[in-house]
């Protein structure tokens, strides 16, 4: 291949500051001889075993891994490996009929044992994100026919499905250990696994079998380990990578006015939140947790964090997903009203209190220091402290916290897993997203809503859910996070998924 100046300036600077980053050069080397996109992620990937992911190993994962249906742009199921899927009449047994000529990385053609298997395999495990559908079997009557069959009807069962947890893989592992598929995965992904630095840099690699014609465009797929985020920018700008797809807000206006840079916003499926420790002796009290949702302003929260280019949050449902419940407002901000809240807890005069963030996000910083002020106007006066990510997952699984800054995303586009995941103990497998709240009324709703066929009544009993939420307050939700991406200008094509992902099987340089 005739080496273009791009790819020259993109050897040299690599080569640079792989003296100062420690970064492996190997997949910027391939860069000089093959078509190479280079994406800046925030984090490196712990593992591509999709059923046990979370965070951003889920969204390096699905370049390998396809479900049987996908999240297309607009948010909603479409198919993909399989062409089409039909319901009886009572909405307890679905056939699912696969797409003719699909074959794995490895050549193999996907035949319907692969997904009995892997989702099998997916509904033994509770790792990673949930498959929550009610399934009784999953059977292979035919070589291209998968038949689930339900408990009950279970109108989110495409939604479900579309999640990333969901992709196929081969029968057995290929005939592998479990251990060893998962260091060399086989999927039918646009992209196969070439190399792997643990913490660092994941190149991937032009999957030769996939079956969409004439795509991937790019050789080379690698993701570099870039955690902070003026670094990530000046590579882009420097030509060192061609996209970062979780753009800093505080970057967005500045790169949208540069010609080099192209710039784009969209919506998204992801809420910053507040939550709560319900465990903790101040948090347990509804009054407190109610005053402090009085006393935070998101409107001026979101507008300074996010540069105006997101939303205040009124319920927990994002607005792009279904059953979003815009009646159900967040309340105005108000301090008087904040004050005569905490006086009807345990905890009249106020009392201190920490709130967690993760290490090096700026955002998070920005939102505990105005959440730190505007709570200190009733008495509750916040230490922020501020560690390792890791060290923030840990000792917020553990109950060893009193407020944590985060963000949560819908991984589908019907709320049934979300809010399951968040607010059931019983049925979420994380102690309510380890607030600890149980509320079993609200368990109740939720578990009615799952298998509920009227959409008028489904959406009468997630209305009920939001207003739980919102008159419990084991979680505030603060900001509607909008998707922003930003690439190198001669780049096309990129898909930014509202449940996070990002496609680049269609992507390619002008």
């Amino acid at each position: 291949m005739r080496l273009n100046k791009k790819h020259i300036n993109k050897v040299v600077s690599a080569i640079l500051f792989a003296q100062v980053t420690f970064f492996s050069s190997a997949a910027y080397v391939g860069a000089a001889t093959e078509k190479t996109l280079i994406v800046g992620r925030y984090a490196p990937i712990e593992s591509l075993d999709i059923a046990n992911v979370w965070d951003v190993s889920v969204y390096t994962a699905d370049q390998i891994f396809e479900p049987l249906y996908i999240v297309g742009k607009d948010g909603q199921p479409k198919p993909w490996l399989a062409v089409s899927a039909t319901p009886n009449s009572d909405g307890t047994t679905w056939t699912f009929k696969l797409r003719p000529g699909v074959k794995f990385s490895d050549d193999s053609a996907l035949k319907a044992e692969d997904v009995v298997f892997s989702l099998t395999r997916h509904l033994k495990n509770a790792g990673g994100i949930p498959l929550l559908a009610p399934i009784v079997s999953i059977t292979a009557p035919e070589q291209d026919t998968v038949i689930i069959k339900l408990k009950g009807a279970y109108p989110a069962l495409l939604s479900d499905i579309s999640a990333v947890s969901n992709g196929i893989m081969p029968a057995n592992f290929a005939g592998q250990t479990e251990e060893a598929f998962f260091q060399h995965p086989i999927g039918t992904g646009p992209f196969v696994l070439e190399s792997w630095v643990p913490g660092g840099t994941v190149t991937l690699r032009k999957n030769d079998h996939y079956w969409q014609a004439n795509k991937p465009w790019y050789d080379e797929l690698a993701f570099t380990v870039l955690p902070d985020e003026n670094q990530r920018v000046q590579q882009l700008l420097a030509g060192q990578i061609d996209v970062i797809d979780n753009l800093p807000p505080v970057r967005f206006a500045e790169l949208s006015k540069n010609p080099d840079i192209s710039v784009t916003r969209s919506e998204s499926w992801v809420i910053q939140i507040l939550q709560f420790n319900t465990k903790n002796p101040q948090f347990s009290d509804v009054h407190v947790r109610r005053a402090v949702n009085l006393a935070i302003d998101r409107k001026a929260l979101a507008d300074a964090t996010s540069f105006k280019t997101s939303d205040a949050a009124s319920t927990i449902i994002p607005p792009t997903v279904a059953f979003y419940d815009p009646t159900t407002a967040a309340v105005d901000t108000n301090i008087e009203a904040a004050k005569k809240e905490l006086a009807l807890s345990a905890y009249p005069h106020g009392f201190s209190t920490t709130i967690l963030t993760p290490g090096g996000d700026q955002v998070r910083a920005q939102q505990a220091q105005i959440i730190q002020s505007q709570l200190g106007k009733i008495g509750i006066e916040v230490s922020i402290i501020s560690l390792d990510p890791a060290v923030v997952r840990e000792k917020t699984h553990a109950g060893d916290y009193a407020l944590r800054l985060q963000e949560s995303i819908s991984d589908v586009s019907d709320p049934n897993i979300f809010l399951t995941y968040h607010f059931s103990p019983e049925d979420g497998g994380s102690d309510s997203y380890w607030t600890f709240y149980n509320n079993p009324h609200l368990t109740s709703v939720l578990r009615q809503a799952r298998v509920e066929q009227d959409v008028k009544i489904r959406g009468a009993l997630y209305h009920e859910a939001q207003e739980i939420v919102a008159s419990d307050v084991p979680i505030i939700p603060l900001v509607y996070q909008s998707r922003l991406v930003a690439t190198r200008s001669n780049i096309t094509g990129i898909q930014a998924i509202p449940n996070g992902a990002t496609r680049f099987d269609s992507a390619q340089e002008k």
